[in-house]
């Protein structure tokens, strides 16, 4: 089995001419099979160090112009810029995991853009705030701007989640045109 394609693979694909299955193609396939658990946990985890990556360095401008406009020292900015990439990874392997989960039957190419950004959203907002809860945050800054933060969170999530859809996307029609 090609270990090097999208979450779902079919069992004698590389003796196919086309290994690249379409939402028609998996009712003549119904021997679709879940990829092997270590894979999924990578898979999970390096979506979660993606989001933690790319949520720090939003987290850090975000943080940044905020200390800029309040006068708040910038070391105070760091523990802030932690959480942002805590949350992005929760999100991250969030996201993962319920994709993983919910759309296992369902191969890459099939998935809808916007309920993965719709459950990027969601796990964000969600991630977001059991960070601000876990680090104590939200009797500090007071719940309007938790929300707020939520809502940026979420927005972060839908683009993310996407983005990340999007390119395995097309590193999977990469692979498919390569074979």
């Amino acid at each position: 089995m090609d270990h090097n394609r999208s979450a779902l693979s079919t069992p004698g694909a590389e003796d196919r001419e086309s290994a690249h299955l379409t939402r028609q193609d998996s009712g003549r396939y119904p021997d679709l099979v879940r990829p092997s658990l270590p894979r999924v946990i990578r898979g999970i985890g390096g979506t979660g160090l993606v989001w933690a990556g790319l949520w720090s360095v939003v987290g850090l401008a975000f943080r940044f112009g905020v200390s800029l406009v309040a006068g708040i020292p910038l070391v105070a900015v760091l523990p802030a810029v932690f959480g942002w990439g805590v949350s992005g990874f929760l999100a991250g392997a969030g996201f993962a995991s319920v994709l993983t989960t919910m759309e296992r039957k369902t191969v890459l190419e099939d998935l809808s853009l916007v309920r993965v950004g719709a459950w990027g959203a969601t796990g964000a907002f969600l991630a977001s705030f059991l960070v601000m809860i876990m680090m104590g945050i939200i009797s500090f800054v007071g719940i309007e701007w938790a929300l707020f933060q939520g809502a940026v969170a979420g927005v972060l999530g839908a683009l993310s989640a996407v983005g990340t859809t999007m390119l395995a996307k097309s590193a999977s029609d990469d692979r498919t045109l390569s074979a």
